[in-house]
């Protein structure tokens, strides 16, 4: 069996896992009615990010970031969907969803209008679809900085799971070495960047330890179960 084909069933298996921590989320939701308390935007944002890698994915012929991917759009649409099917301010989603269908569509729409008309060749449009998962997956990534932040200025990682960076730090490493070995620098890249920043979160706990202590590494397992 290949390196390939190893890291390719790894960064499967992880990040299918990784996509999954939203079910018990929506769960609570369900249980209670409501899903006031829960933020729908990182939701959107991976239905976005999905999208893009799907269809990079596709124009590259790589199984892998299609599977992976077409499993993460399903997914995350059914958590957006629960979230507004229970919320009591429908019209909060409305923005946000009109600025995430624009990000995405748009260039769809260009590479597909431009491929037809001749007006750039194969190689520029898996250029410009990979480019915009790269800033969108590292615009994901990004968004525990204000956390982090947090955790530096109270001192205390308890708004953080530990579980839930360990696991963000493994994904980025299984498909930043993916990256590496087929020779893909839109799937390097992105992920070494969120393999470094799940390293500084993971590096936060050791010098905030949290008062949850080693249970923490079970939470995640626990919560899927």
């Amino acid at each position: 069996m290949s390196v390939v084909v190893v890291l390719s069933w790894f960064a499967t298996v992880t990040t299918i896992g990784l996509f999954l921590t939203g079910i018990p989320v929506t769960r609570r939701i369900r249980k209670a009615k409501s899903s006031a308390d829960v933020a729908f935007i990182p939701y959107l944002a991976a239905i976005a990010n999905t999208c893009l890698w799907l269809k990079y994915g596709a124009i590259t012929h790589d199984y892998t970031i299609l599977l992976v991917n077409g499993v993460g759009l399903l997914l995350n649409t059914y958590y957006f969907a629960i979230c507004f099917i229970y919320t009591k301010q429908s019209k909060l989603f409305l923005t946000p969803s009109i600025v995430t269908c624009v990000c995405v569509f748009a260039p769809l729409v260009y590479v597909w209008f431009s491929l037809s008309r001749g007006l750039i060749g194969f190689v520029e449009a898996v250029h410009i679809i990979g480019f915009c998962g790269c800033v969108g997956t590292i615009v994901m990534f990004g968004s525990p900085l204000a956390t982090m932040m947090k955790v530096m200025k109270t001192k205390s990682t308890e708004s953080m799971v530990f579980s839930l960076c360990l696991m963000n730090f493994v994904v980025s490493v299984t498909w930043t070495l993916y990256g590496y070995v087929i020779g893909d620098m839109f799937v390097q890249t992105p992920n070494s960047v969120g393999a470094l920043l799940a390293l500084l979160q993971l590096l936060l706990f050791v010098k905030y330890p949290s008062s949850g202590g080693p249970g923490h590494v079970y939470d995640l397992a626990a919560r899927i179960i």
